[in-house]
């Protein structure tokens, strides 16, 4: 194709008044780089181009708009590794810019072949979610061949981006918001391969605590062990920041915030490693607006239950393998079917013995 059939086809379009004749020439540049399979219907002179003129266009627009919200080209590579530098989420970012808000934090993100989950802690509105949906919507980003926002990006093969995240219901079809998490979950368990991203934001969360922490858990040890993708599991139930104690394949990382006079708390928005110390639901709600006698109750409940929890407190293995199914003990009924050798009773003899069967029937 030459400059001037292209410019030519172009001007057919209603979308040509939205490029400069710089853009022009960038559209003659990409034109090269495309490859037409007239049996696909690709490129058609008669039929105006329209789908080769849809994957010029965005790759055109991406290349436009990539200096100004200063992305980055990825690299893709055969390797095991999702490594992120500086990665930002960029409608947080372009939000925070136009209501003159403070920076967007960028943050980094590790994942190889000996790191493999990220069990992410921290406060509420500290971060954890905006977090793992920017390193998301980097992979696909990457994936498709586009510019990223961040400073640098390596990713391996990625078959799929399975994400577990917020609340909701389905009444239509009579399904809860536990329920509906759990079948979320459940999808992903069955799914999720050694080339995905999972994207889990505090499973658990619709049931009682000990419920959710035991399918916690034990989610996250499936996620590590059998389906080995590349996992970032974000909790408030800080016992599974345990988990990398005997899961080799996991690190504890945080979202900071710090806690300044009157308990405020001042949310630092930086992905540090280790573990977060606590989650600061009353500092957040009261920040929501909450009447100061509901804080001071909460507080005050919350000291009392951290205090008898640490007095009481019983060593539970969350992540031990699961317990051998044991065989049932036969009943005496079914001991009686087992003695019995059908072949060599007359016919009375099979009489009676029906009888002592009903005989030990419950």
């Amino acid at each position: 194709m030459t400059h001037e059939t292209l410019v030519a086809l172009l001007q057919k379009h209603p979308f040509v008044g939205e490029f400069q004749p710089q853009h022009i020439e960038k559209l003659s540049a990409l034109a090269k780089e495309v490859q037409f399979e007239r049996d696909q219907v690709i490129f058609h002179e008669g039929d105006e181009c329209h789908d080769f003129y849809l994957i010029v266009k965005g790759r055109v627009a991406l290349e436009i708009e990539a200096p100004e919200h200063t992305f980055r080209v990825q690299t893709l590579h055969e390797g095991d590794e999702l490594t992120v530098l500086d990665g930002r989420h960029p409608v947080v970012e372009a939000r925070l810019q136009q209501t003159g808000g403070a920076p967007f934090i960028a943050n980094h993100c590790r994942l190889d072949a000996k790191t493999r989950m990220l069990v992410i802690t921290g406060p509420n509105m500290g971060g954890k979610s905006t977090y793992m949906r920017q390193v998301a919507l980097i992979v696909l980003l990457a994936s498709i061949g586009s510019f990223v926002p961040a400073s640098a990006c390596r990713l391996g093969p990625t078959d799929a981006i399975h994400t577990r995240i917020g609340a909701a219901d389905d009444l239509a079809n009579a399904q809860s918001t536990f329920m509906v998490e759990m079948t979320e979950a459940a999808a992903i368990v069955h799914a999720a391969t050694e080339n995905s991203l999972v994207l889990m934001d505090e499973i658990g969360r619709g049931t009682s605590t000990f419920d959710g922490l035991a399918l916690a858990g034990a989610i996250a040890t499936h996620l590590h062990d059998r389906n080995r993708a590349f996992t970032l599991f974000a909790t408030h139930y800080f016992e599974l920041t345990a988990f990398p104690e005997k899961h080799p394949g996991a690190i504890n990382v945080h979202v900071s915030a710090a806690e300044g006079g009157g308990k405020d708390i001042v949310f630092l928005h930086e992905v540090q490693p280790g573990p977060a110390s606590k989650s600061y639901g009353v500092q957040v709600a009261r920040l929501a607006g909450m009447p100061a006698a509901i804080v001071r109750q909460a507080r005050a409940a919350l000291d009392a239950l951290e205090a008898q929890q640490r007095d009481t407190q019983a060593q539970v293995d969350l992540f031990a393998a699961p317990p051998a199914v044991s065989a049932p003990t036969p009943s005496a009924l079914e001991d009686a079917i087992a003695d019995i050798d059908p072949d060599s009773l007359s016919p009375r003899e099979a009489l009676d013995a029906l009888y002592r069967l009903k005989k030990l029937q419950p």
